[in-house]
């Protein structure tokens, strides 16, 4: 018996069937209102960059023109194509560009999700609680990623391969589109191999099952990487992609395996699955197949965090698929019979609040710590003529990239998994941040006359400057600092003007606020030389929280020292 899958009767005039699709309705609306967020993922802003030179330039590149560590190194880039679309949506409807096209690709995976489903014959509410597992399962990367764009190829895939097993045969006017997209794959994502190795294990079924009909998938599946052939890259694509790939990128959290609360529903899901298949009694070529996908995606998603959503959307639906054909379900359905038409309304009410709480949380925008968007660094930058070679953190290369279009290069961004090279220069700089002196050195070295760096993690009690080790005020002078970053340039004829205008000689940002009032306190800064610093620092940029912050700090000390030697006059 199909769970809640026929009507059977109605309450209040309300039936089974407009109750599942008001549940359905409000479940994808809660999908796009909860994504519809300010952009957080910091490599947008280097794919945007790259779509903007590939349009002006038309051309693309094949090794670095973006940076100064590794310029000139091969470089394969698999999204150029989806870096053209996303530019033109930027061009087009401004940032929220961005935004629309993460969104759309989601709902699109997850489309192609619901259709296997429904292929499966499942009930409105078993509906609800797949696709909901899914979408909380891959909750960390459903945002401005590019290889959302493969996720909904593949969810797309899947479906198609699904539905030509539950029919047994051959589409083949959809197996000639697959060809196609199999030929546009590899220029919007480096996915596509992915993609083949689904189809081998599909071929490798069938042919197990009947010889002429898997002679023809077989020709599909040649077909298909044939066609992956048509790239700037040609035969050297997917050896490029497995070298990079194979690369140190362990310094990049989304390549670790995955672990703590926000992949909460991802190992819920995982057990789930496992569950499902060791409590199979009778097991035939089509459970093989299934348990190949999941053994496939589950043993990559536990190596690298940021295969998640694949695994949520390509290999957790062969568990409801297990389900759905499990002597469990026709005994549960038999006994929520009385308790459907309660189930749903309940259901409704819940999506119905989650949806308007979602659609309240809609913003636009971006989210400057998130996405690295060091927008007012990098004009203080270009509006003082700052001269290189410049040091940057990873997390604001990616803007950088955008900002600049490589003059000033960069230093490293997030194309580390595609530049030859890359991955070792992250490695060197990790190594030389282990201590100040290894830190100089490594400055020294390599020639570097400015930086741009991030803030110390966030610590309590009172602590030296770190930054007066890693920047020693005789060969650095701190010209420039936000919420986000700070600017340190060298003691060098270049940089003089810039520091008699610019350097913050008393004010140390990267202080705790313990630090910061220990030292206001016991009287050991300039007070009114701190005070025109602040007020600088605010007039250039006005929403500077820890301004605002040092500043009402300062301000407390000296009403207190005031009251106090009033006191004592009196």
């Amino acid at each position: 018996m199909a769970l809640f899958s026929r009507i059977k009767k109605s309450t209040f005039g309300v039936t089974e069937e407009g109750l599942t699709v008001l549940c359905l309705g409000l479940l994808w609306a809660t999908f796009a209102f909860c994504r519809l967020r300010p952009i957080y993922w910091e490599d947008v802003w280097w794919h945007l960059g790259v779509g903007q030179y590939i349009v002006e330039h038309l051309r693309v590149p094949t090794t670095d023109v973006f940076s100064w560590t590794v310029r000139g190194a091969p470089w394969i880039n698999t999204e150029w194509l989806y870096e053209v679309i996303l530019y033109g949506l930027v061009q087009a409807v401004g940032l929220a560009g961005v935004t629309f096209l993460k969104t759309g690709l989601m709902l699109a995976a997850l489309y192609f999700l619901d259709r296997r489903l429904r292929l499966w014959n499942a009930g409105g509410i078993e509906r609800l609680c797949f696709l909901g597992l899914t979408f909380l399962g891959g909750w960390p990367f459903w945002v401005e990623r590019p290889d959302l764009s493969s996720l909904a190829l593949l969810s797309a895939l899947f479906f198609h391969i699904d539905r030509d097993i539950a029919e047994s045969c051959v589409c083949r006017k959809t197996a000639i589109l697959w060809i196609l997209l199999f030929g546009f794959w590899p220029n919007i994502h480096g996915a596509f191999p992915a993609g083949l190795v689904v189809v081998s294990l599909y071929a490798v079924f069938v042919v197990r099952l009947s010889s002429s009909h898997g002679r023809r998938v077989i020709g599909w599946a040649l077909g298909c990487a044939v066609a992956t052939l048509i790239n700037p890259y040609g035969i050297g694509l997917a050896s490029g992609i497995f070298r990079n790939l194979s690369g140190h990128v362990e310094q990049i959290p989304e390549w670790l395996p995955p672990h703590g609360l926000p992949f909460l529903f991802f190992f819920v899901s995982l057990g789930l699955t496992i569950v499902s298949f060791l409590l199979k009694k009778k097991r035939t070529w089509d459970d093989a197949y299934a348990a190949g996908i999941v053994l496939l995606f589950a043993s990559y998603t536990l190596r690298h965090a940021r295969f998640v959503h694949f695994f949520m959307v390509c290999a957790f639906p062969y568990a409801a698929h297990q389900w759905l054909k499990s002597q469990w379900r026709t005994s549960l359905a038999e006994r929520l019979i009385p308790w459907r038409i309660t189930t749903l309304t309940a259901a409704s009410v819940a999506l119905f609040a989650a949806s308007v709480i979602s659609a309240r949380r809609i913003q636009g925008g971006v989210s400057l710590a998130d996405s690295g968007y060091v927008k007012e660094a990098c004009n203080f930058i270009d509006a003082q003529k700052i001269a290189g070679p410049f040091y940057n953190e990873y997390k604001f290369g990616s803007y950088w990239i955008w900002r600049f279009k490589g003059d000033p290069p960069v230093y490293q961004d997030g194309r580390q998994a595609s530049v030859l090279g890359y991955d070792r220069l992250m490695e060197e700089t990790l190594q030389a941040q282990q201590s100040p002196k290894t830190w100089n050195t490594f400055m020294d070295a390599r020639g570097i006359r400015a930086a741009l760096v991030k803030y110390p993690p966030l610590s309590a009690g009172i602590h030296p400057a770190v930054f007066d080790q890693y920047f020693p005020r005789k060969s650095w002078g701190l010209a420039y600092w936000d919420d986000l970053c700070l600017i340190f340039v060298r003691r060098n004829p270049d940089h003089a003007s810039l520091l008699r205008q610019w350097e913050y000689r008393v004010m140390k940002p990267d202080w705790t606020l313990e630090s910061f009032q220990d030292q206001l306190r016991r009287g050991r800064l300039d007070r009114p030389a701190l005070r025109k610093e602040l007020d600088r620092n605010l007039a250039l940029n006005p929403d500077c929280w820890r301004a605002r912050v040092d500043l009402h700090w300062l301000n407390e000390i000296e009403r207190t020292l005031a009251r106090t030697s009033d006191s004592a006059v009196q």
